[in-house]
């Protein structure tokens, strides 16, 4: 890649950068988690900066960019997979700074790679992301699981962008209109002038005005909040009438093409409750956290929906489904379509955890093997095996990740925390607690062939990592 091809920071707009447009105008006022992203962009950290939506994640992140890497080359890939385009063919910016604004739409499988992390600061890049907190409680790992882009986001440095009341008084009191700075003072000020105070006031409106079209943006948050981005236009009007009320749904408005083009309408030109893609309709961030703090569940229809057109993401839906929402069954539903269908290894493993969570130890023990017999996991070096049962676990978490993929780390160190586990908390409690403590310690059993057959399937990787 030449450097010449690419814009410098500081000819970039704020637009290109994916900041939201103000429907008010006001310059840029900095933010208290700032100097945290300054001294970590000093260091040369990989930073993630999260936050709520519309709390000013991208715009600080592209202030700071343009006041003290201008000069650089910007590379912004194109989601979800120009990082895999560029690092996958073995090119590597030098010395530009790299924009991954929505991280969440490059951790696809494959599609972003620690190494290819670990390459860019190596070639003297700055690489700034950001995420909205909704979108990063689908990759935490839970006691049970472990989400293969977890391994990932940990080699990001984050920083919190947490709005209490001081700094909301503060930011207020650096304005000088009365409405403006009443308004700052209450909703926040990017809420406040992005327009995401103002796009909760359509949709209210719309609530009794325009029922099929905020069934529709109902529909497609809930379609983000289960793991996806875009929902199709044809799946958007078949979910839609589940989420009209009672009254409506007895008697339906069947102008879908109306409810579509009200729910796209921009609002005073600033955002839109539904953006088109080329694929389909992706919910406006801010009404998506806005209606899943409603706390409503995700209906059954949508979330067979969403795993029937899934495709390669079944593994990251299967996360959101068991660790954000707790249901097992899609978890489980998702997990076994994609071990099935797509031989998928981490599915294989969350599997097992999942069956071996729920007493059903032979069929745990039945997706162990199959997960251990599978070509595609990479080596398990022997002494990485030993730092773990000698307690060093973060020296063999990075001796992994040089010699794994991350969709297969992720799976693999799940199977070794839970043989550890065994190890370091004692089998005999588990005897104890369990009536079954014959099946469970046959699953236990099937975890370690897993391992000592991933020793032996690749040895020339186990020799080429020492």
């Amino acid at each position: 890649m030449q450097a010449s091809d690419l814009q410098r920071v500081a000819d970039v707009t704020l637009s290109e950068f994916g900041v939201h447009r103000s429907h008010i105008y006001i310059p840029y006022i900095e933010r208290d988690a700032q100097a945290a992203v300054v001294e970590l962009l000093r260091l040369r950290e990989p930073v993630l900066v999260l936050g709520h939506s519309m709390v000013g994640k991208s715009r600080l992140g592209a202030e700071l960019l343009r006041r003290h890497f201008g000069d650089r080359p910007l590379v912004i890939p194109t989601p979800p997979r120009g990082l895999s385009q560029l690092f996958g063919v073995g090119a590597t910016p030098v010395d530009a700074a790299i924009w991954l604004d929505d991280l969440e739409r490059y951790l696809g499988p494959d599609h972003f790679r620690i190494e290819w992390l670990d390459r860019a600061v190596r070639a003297g890049n700055v690489v700034v992301a950001t995420m909205r907190a909704s979108a990063y409680e689908q990759f935490l790992p839970t006691r049970d699981l472990h989400p293969p882009q977890w391994e990932l986001l940990e080699r990001f440095r984050t920083v919190w962008i947490h709005q209490d009341e001081n700094e909301r008084r503060r930011l207020a009191s650096r304005v000088s209109d009365p409405k403006m700075r009443a308004g700052i003072a209450r909703y926040g000020l990017a809420e406040y002038i992005g327009g995401g105070v103002l796009a909760v006031e359509r949709f209210n409106t719309g609530e009794s005005q325009h029922p099929l079209a905020t069934a529709m943006v109902r529909a497609a948050a809930d379609w983000r909040r289960a793991g996806l981005e875009i929902v199709p236009e044809p799946v958007l009007r078949g979910l839609a009438p589940a989420y009209l009320p009672p009254s409506v749904q007895r008697d339906p408005d069947g102008d879908a093409g109306g409810a579509l083009a009200w729910a796209g309408e921009m609002i005073d030109q600033t955002v839109a409750l539904l953006e088109p893609t080329p694929t389909g309709w992706r919910a406006f961030d801010f009404i998506v956290d806005h209606l899943a703090d409603a706390g409503r569940p995700v209906p059954d229809a949508t979330w067979a929906a969403v795993v029937a057109g899934a495709g390669d993401q079944l593994v990251t839906v299967g996360y959101a489904a068991a660790v954000v929402h707790s249901r097992f069954d899609v978890a489980e539903l998702a997990w076994q379509r994609a071990a099935e269908r797509r031989g998928d290894v981490v599915a294989m493993i969350n599997l097992g955890l999942l069956l071996e969570q729920q007493g059903r130890h032979d069929e745990a023990e039945r997706w162990y093997d199959q997960a251990a017999d599978d070509r595609g996991v990479a080596a398990v070096m022997p002494d990485l095996r030993l730092l773990l049962e000698q307690g060093d676990h973060e020296r063999a978490r990075r001796g992994w990740q040089r010699v794994t993929r991350p969709s297969d780390l992720a799976g693999v160190l799940a199977v070794l925390r839970h043989l550890l586990a065994d190890v370091f908390a004692g089998r005999a409690q588990v005897q104890r607690t369990r009536p079954d403590a014959r099946t469970s310690t046959a699953a236990a059993s099937a975890r370690r062939r897993a391992i000592r057959r991933l020793h032996s399937r690749h040895p020339d990787q186990h020799r080429a990592a020492r």
